[in-house]
């Protein structure tokens, strides 16, 4: 139950290390024996611009990145050996698309954006079955996305969080989380699928939906660094403050005595001082 509860608060859930490494080297292989002209770029609705409705956005070409077919024997083999994890948290859905993403070697960060805009009026926005998800199978070490929370039209860079994954681990998202895939020094190929629950029914010609993001984070002074060990967020001194309550729950407070204007701070055992 509390999983559960994760991945509605949260929007993602990660399962580390649950493919066997000679299973993720097959399924590797035959992305590698996929016929070049296979791979095609796909397209994702390009930032909305005054407010306009979803559908009205232009479609742009998904640079950076290239997707192909996975054939229909591994693909049903796919949804059949991971139905127990996704049905945990959609016991309605069906894995469905499935299809190999790769980043190609010397790419920059992709842009954030969302499979999906909103949950339906009216509906429980804490319902992750409101909207189909998606499922990341990881094929290499060392593959990072970045995350921005779930549910925003608009998102900070300093909300940015950092997941890292490595070969074998399957990561799940809700539909409205806002995730982005960062570029590599060699090729990267993930698995994916949508998670389709019988309502509400994606549509055939379906495509995710860039989300603009705000750089707070300007104006960067000197020692704008975490105060946590081993995080690597930087910002002014006000994304800086944010991050750290939100994040890694510090909390400040301010007190004055005398002439001097005192910061306190509760201080969690990952702190390092330098």
């Amino acid at each position: 139950m509390q999983v559960r509860e994760t991945f509605a608060r949260e929007g993602y859930v990660i399962f580390y290390d649950y493919v066997s490494e000679d299973t993720i080297d097959e399924w590797r292989a035959s992305a590698r024996q996929t016929q070049t002209e296979a791979w095609f770029t796909d397209v994702v609705h390009d930032l909305p611009e005054n407010e306009d409705p979803v559908e009205d956005h232009d479609l742009i070409n998904d640079e950076g990145r290239v997707k192909a077919v996975i054939p229909d024997q591994l693909a049903r083999r796919l949804s059949r050996m991971l139905a127990r994890f996704y049905r945990t948290f959609l016991p309605a859905a069906d894995a469905n698309d499935w299809e190999y993403q790769k980043t190609p070697a010397g790419t920059n960060d992709l842009p954030a954006r969302r499979e999906f805009a909103a949950v339906p009026v009216g509906t429980n926005i804490m319902d992750t079955s409101a909207l189909p998800g998606s499922i990341f199978v990881a094929t290499d070490n060392d593959t990072i996305f970045y995350t921005y929370g779930w549910n925003h039209n608009i998102v900070l860079r300093s909300d940015r969080r950092q997941i890292e994954v490595n070969k074998g681990d399957i990561v799940l998202i809700r539909g409205d989380f806002i995730i982005a895939a960062v570029g590599y020094d060699t090729n990267h190929i993930c698995l994916h699928a949508y998670l389709d629950s019988p309502l509400p029914e994606r549509p055939q010609d379906h495509h995710p939906q860039l989300v603009r993001v705000i750089d707070d984070t300007r104006r960067i002074t000197d020692d704008s660094f975490c105060l946590v060990w081993n995080c690597t967020f930087k910002g002014n001194a006000v994304s800086r403050r944010r991050h750290v309550i939100r994040f890694h729950g510090i909390l400040f407070r301010r007190m004055l005595s005398g002439w001097h204007d005192f910061t306190w701070l509760v201080v969690s055992p990952f702190i390092c001082f330098k």
